[in-house]
């Protein structure tokens, strides 16, 4: 290919977002979260660590202790995570994060912040 070309296809490329290794650099940092009881769920709590594309963390319930999850984070904030008994979905947004919380007892809605 000639450079000019090149240099199109990556002007292109960049004016439609599909930039190479697009990352989810706002959401970087500590975040706590939870969701409350509800019916035979719950509660639970989240410690998270987000760090570009990826995150980790643990969810405690009365039932587990600190199980290790880990997951993905896309530009736009969502993200999935997944241990052997949850699975966890949502988006990050600023300080604020808000959610589900997958687990075999039912459904929960999860939330937290940003710690600075």
């Amino acid at each position: 290919m000639k450079p000019v070309t090149i240099a199109v296809a990556l002007s292109l490329l960049f004016c439609l977002g599909a930039t190479p290794g697009a990352r989810a650099d706002g959401f970087d940092g500590a975040w706590l979260g939870g969701a409350t009881r509800a019916q035979n769920c719950g509660p639970l709590s989240l410690t998270i660590s987000v760090h570009g594309d990826a995150l980790k963390g643990q969810v405690s319930s009365p039932k587990t202790m600190g199980d290790p999850f880990d997951g993905t984070v896309k530009p736009d904030g969502s993200f999935t995570a997944k241990t052997p008994d949850t699975e966890l979905d949502g988006k990050f947004e600023a300080t604020h994060m808000s959610g589900k919380a997958r687990l075999a007892c039912g459904t929960l809605d999860i939330f937290g912040q940003k710690m600075q």
